[in-house]
């Protein structure tokens, strides 16, 4: 009986082994991974409202305390007796409003994450829709009586200042240096949030 003869893997007619490609383990998904920011963030709107509101009234009670006048008229509406028109009054007014709403502005975007400047822009909108609310019930009112006014913050009503067009005037740059206030704020928070956002893509394309 003839002998059989191993067939080296090098000889002719030697069977080919292919071998199975290499199975990859599933990866666990890392807790540390973002998560999707969503598009619209209604309690971040009004936590920035708020913050913007409580950190003029801070500053303006800070100011005060300090001896600094506070004023509307930024030199621009005559006001009343005993009503604060000058120019220098109405410049700090000016710089309380455009950096509590930039901590504002900051707040909202921050907390939003998506549409920075949207969430921003739209907690200063709503600090506008409260002012002017607060000029209605103080127009409807008997005993009058801004409620902003008590708190040292930009009022529509009652504000003691003379001439229709230099009020429109003076209180408009008041709401513009908010809004610029609160953009500011919103794209520092945008840059902020990027920061996550790009750390995550990039463990994500090395995983």
């Amino acid at each position: 009986m003839p002998e059989r003869r191993e067939i080296a893997d090098d000889e002719p007619g030697a069977p080919t082994v292919v071998e199975p490609p290499p199975v990859a383990a599933a990866r666990p998904a890392s807790p540390e991974r973002a998560a999707p920011a969503a598009q619209f963030a209604p309690d971040a709107i009004l936590i920035g409202w708020l913050a913007a509101w409580g950190g003029a009234v801070l500053a303006a009670a800070c100011l005060r305390e300090a001896g600094v006048d506070l004023g509307l008229g930024l030199g621009i509406a005559t006001g009343d007796p005993g009503v604060e028109d000058r120019l220098m009054p109405g410049i700090w007014m000016l710089v309380i409003q455009a950096g509590a709403f930039l901590v504002g502005g900051y707040a909202a975007a921050r907390l939003a994450r998506a549409r920075a400047l949207l969430h921003a822009g739209l907690a200063w909108a709503v600090a506008m829709l409260a002012t002017g609310a607060d000029a209605i019930i103080d127009a409807r009112r008997d005993d009058g009586g801004s409620v902003l006014a008590r708190l040292d913050l930009p009022h529509w009503a009652g504000t003691g200042l003379s001439g229709a067009w230099e009020e429109g005037l003076a209180l408009a740059a008041f709401a513009l240096a908010g809004l610029a206030g609160a953009l500011i704020g919103g794209s520092l928070a945008a840059a902020a949030n990027r920061g996550p956002a790009q750390v995550a893509l990039a463990r994500t394309a090395d995983g």
